[in-house]
């Protein structure tokens, strides 16, 4: 599990490395886009981090609930908070849960005589072993997909803070009476206009 948690790290250290043998050997080329020059600065994983949502992303990726902070979400504040504690707080019970059963089939193992409370031989020791600690990777997992989830809503968020919303786009309900056959009809009328 701890491997797990590393990954992203190491990935983003081949990429850093990787990009740095790309610029050796290019002899500090310059990217030509739309006849617009762009630095060697501006491609790379930290590129994505530049800007408004990139620095509330950022801020949600280090303190927990920094983005949402940043863009003034302040009632989902509490929420992150909440749901991040109880997770660390829950991977640090099941941690110890797995810890205290590791060290009760060491003691089967060696020989030791077993809790009338607790599993009577080595094999159900195992097992219960082996419980406590899937469900104490299960919940590290939970709890990194969780803010990384939380990392993606501060980014979006703050993308779609400046977002143009046109008044033309609306839904209104509609009645209509229909002279022809006396009957009335109702529904919904969507109005957009595209831009171009």
């Amino acid at each position: 599990m701890r491997y797990c948690l590393l990954l992203p790290f190491i990935f983003s250290f081949l990429q850093l490395s990787i990009a740095q043998v790309d610029s050796l050997s290019t002899d500090e080329a310059i990217v030509e886009l739309d006849s617009a020059q762009a630095k060697k600065e501006d491609i790379g994983l930290l590129y994505m981090f530049k800007g408004k949502p990139g620095r509330a992303a950022l801020y949600s990726l280090v303190i927990p609930s920094g983005g949402q902070f940043y863009n003034r979400k302040y009632w989902k504040v509490p929420i992150v908070l909440a749901a991040e504690a109880g997770a660390i707080w829950a991977g640090i019970y099941f941690n110890a849960e797995f810890q205290d059963a590791q060290d009760y089939y060491i003691h089967l193992l060696q020989g030791g005589t077993p809790d009338p409370d607790r599993a009577q031989n080595t094999t159900s020791a195992r097992s219960l072993r082996d419980d406590a600690r899937q469900t104490s990777e299960y919940v590290w997992f939970g709890f990194g997909v969780f803010h990384f989830i939380t990392v993606i809503d501060a980014f979006v968020d703050r993308h779609l803070m400046d977002f143009d919303i046109s008044e033309d786009l609306s839904i209104r309900p509609y009645y209509e009476q229909n002279q022809v056959m006396s009957s009335s009809f109702s529904g919904f009328t969507l109005a957009y206009q595209i831009r171009y």
